[in-house]
């Protein structure tokens, strides 16, 4: 290595390593490894290139996680789902830790909120394709079958139902009562009221 009597700049002609193996730096590619922890004690900035800008590898099949602190107190996590949460399956988690919310913000303004006791409020519209599905009750839903058409689903039967003209009420998917460019079509062999009936026409 080269120290330089002007500048005091050291320049290594070969690999760099400290301790062995801990902290390596490759003389071809100029690539750096840490193999213990590292602490920054400011900004850590990187720049580069390369389309892949950072890279985050456990090397064992439980997987890691990222750590954000404040004031060295845990606050939030996103990592592998074994080692943040602990819940089942296989997957990734958003974990934010006790007394702290979570928010989304698109263009520079709140776009959904999830609070503490998992309220989701979204700040403009619910967008959805189909429907509504009730969890671990498959065939009971709400939503839209195509455009203008809405519908009540329970139990496999469409019991309420409306289109751009029309509403419908129906037992065990069976219309008994719709509204019609005339006025009201009931079916069935027979009717209960519990109050007065008027009829004009």
């Amino acid at each position: 290595f080269t120290v330089g009597a002007s500048t005091g700049n050291t320049a290594f002609t070969g690999d760099l390593a400290i301790n062995t193996d801990k902290f390596t730096v490759n003389a071809t590619n100029g690539d750096t490894v840490f193999a213990g922890t590292g602490t920054f004690a400011s900004t850590l900035t990187v720049n580069t290139a390369n389309s892949n800008i950072l890279t985050l590898n456990r090397t064992t099949t439980a997987g890691g996680y990222m750590r954000f602190q404040n004031d060295g107190t845990d606050k939030f996590y996103i990592g592998s789902r074994s080692v943040v949460s602990g819940s089942t399956g296989t997957g990734y988690d958003i974990y934010a830790v006790a007394s702290n919310d979570l928010k989304l913000f698109t263009n520079a303004t709140l776009a959904l909120t999830i609070d503490t006791s998992q309220n989701a409020t979204f700040a403009k519209k619910l967008l959805i394709p189909t429907i509504i599905e009730h969890i671990g009750d498959s065939d009971t839903s709400f939503g839209f079958s195509n455009n203008n058409n809405y519908a009540v689903t329970v139990g496999g039967n469409v019991n309420i139902a409306s289109n751009i003209n029309a509403v419908s009420l129906s037992y065990a998917g069976s219309t008994k009562l719709a509204t019609t460019s005339t006025g009201i079509s009931v079916s069935g062999t027979s009717s209960t009221f519990a109050g007065s009936l008027t009829t004009n026409g």
